[in-house]
């Protein structure tokens, strides 16, 4: 894609968002697929089109200031997940630096948002799929925090887990943020969306961020 600029043309570099979480009923609204809320929540903002099927992947397209922004859900189990995003990468010709995986992290306590570019995967089985599928590890992360299980409870078990009734209020707002962070990171760039983000505590209330940040 290009537009016109007098009379030079110039490239408009696309964007692919991937929200991380397993397929199926049984795991909506569990921890583990905060990724797929966030996913749908952008898509909603940005007015994507339809959803289809491409590369065993949910997607949608939207369209922002020139810019296609894909929007996906690999519609895989999270751990399997490397290979349809990398599909995804190479059908739409998207640069690394233009690749958002938005995923749960047990690092982070709930109600907490991290981007960041790069790095390892944390121990994150999806993210490290992705990793290990293109071979590289130079995407941006946008990092949901869940918080850490109680002590007796495997981690695992944990994030299968739906939130609490009591949660519920401040993952939406984490939702909502996550997905206006993600859009300011395809407008403004990643270090201004740092910038306003990663400082902000949603279950300290919160719940938007300063107009003026």
């Amino acid at each position: 894609m290009v537009v016109r600029n007098g009379q030079q043309a110039v490239p408009v570099k696309d964007w692919l968002i991937a929200g991380l979480g397993n397929p199926g009923r049984e795991y909506g609204h569990t921890r583990h697929n905060v990724g797929f809320e966030v996913a749908s929540s952008t898509s909603k903002l940005l007015s994507a089109g339809p959803a289809r099927r491409v590369a065993k992947s949910k997607i949608r397209v939207a369209s922002d200031d020139g810019r296609d922004v894909i929007i996906a859900r690999p519609w895989t189990y999270m751990n399997l997940c490397g290979p349809a995003v990398a599909r995804l990468v190479q059908t739409f010709r998207i640069e690394l630096a233009n690749l958002v995986v938005v995923h749960d992290d047990l690092d982070l306590p709930l109600g907490r948002i991290r981007l960041r570019m790069g790095g390892s995967s944390g121990g994150h089985r999806g993210v490290q799929s992705i990793i290990d599928s293109l071979r590289d590890a130079r995407f941006i992360r946008v990092r949901i925090g869940i918080g850490r299980p109680p002590d007796e409870q495997d981690p695992t078990e944990f994030v299968l887990q739906r939130f609490a009734d009591s949660e519920n209020d401040l993952i939406r707002s984490v939702v909502r943020e996550s997905a206006k962070a993600i859009q300011m990171c395809v407008d403004d760039g990643l270090d201004p969306t740092m910038n306003r983000i990663n400082g902000l505590n949603l279950a300290a209330g919160h719940a938007e961020p300063p107009s003026d940040a």
